[in-house]
């Protein structure tokens, strides 16, 4: 449409190569954290609403912290890989991340996560909501088969293999599919495990030496509050 302006900001700090090593690990332990914070609002949100909504919103919402809870553990397991001395693979399984990392103490941090909520869990924690919609008969063909959670990896396959939050299976698409959707009917555990396996792992500190920020910046755009060292330009064009 003719006459609509952006406004547009490109910020580039310039590091050193050993820095930016260590920028994407910690780039990587706060994405994990900032998607934990959403799975915790989600459970959250379902936990607060009356029953009707719970009806409602549910499975919908389920889904989300699903997708949501199962990209930070992903995350977190590839900063453990990195933490290892790996090469972080390009794959979305939380089973063969986890199968990946070879440092047996620090996939302990996350065992022993595990196994000390999981000791204090409630049936309902770990409770399993299918939802299935169908025509004609409403009964499912066969029972799904119990999950093993008696280790993290059980639930990483359960994740994997019957949720499929890597493939971004959405409750909308079970329908489409004919296909039972399956969730953990509140996964505050899982959310529990995360947040101490995060502190455990714990983030190479930030880079203490000098950075420049170059700020390429548009007319009308205001920007304050920067205490690094600036350089600045304008963009092509403006004026």
């Amino acid at each position: 449409m003719p006459g609509i302006w952006t406004p547009r900001q490109s910020r580039i700090v310039q590091r050193s190569e050993a820095e930016v090593v260590v920028e994407v690990t910690r780039s990587l332990h706060a994405s994990a954290e900032a998607f934990l914070a959403s799975a915790v609002l989600i459970v959250e949100r379902m936990r607060d609403a009356d029953q009707k909504e719970r009806d409602n919103l549910g499975q919908h919402l389920r889904a989300a912290a699903h997708f949501v809870l199962g990209t930070a553990y992903e995350l977190t397991l590839k900063l453990m890989l990195r933490q290892s001395g790996r090469t972080v693979p390009n794959r979305h399984q939380l089973t063969t991340l986890y199968d990946a990392i070879p440092d047996k103490k620090i996939r302990a941090l996350l065992d022993e996560a595990y196994q000390q909520r999981m000791a204090s869990v409630s049936e309902h924690e770990v409770g399993i909501i299918l939802t299935m919609v169908t025509t004609g008969d409403p009964q499912l063909e066969t029972d799904p088969p119990k999950p093993d959670m008696t280790t993290i990896r059980g639930w990483f396959r359960f994740m994997d293999e019957d949720v499929c939050s890597h493939l971004q299976r959405y409750a909308w698409e079970n329908p489409r599919n004919k296909r039972p959707t399956q969730h953990m009917a509140d996964l505050t555990p899982f959310c529990d495990i995360l947040k101490v396996t995060l502190a455990r792992v714990g983030v190479p500190p930030e880079p203490t030496t000098p950075t420049t920020i170059h700020i390429s910046l548009e007319d009308r755009v205001n920007i304050t509050d920067f205490t690094d060292s600036l350089s600045w330009s304008k963009s092509p064009g403006s004026d």
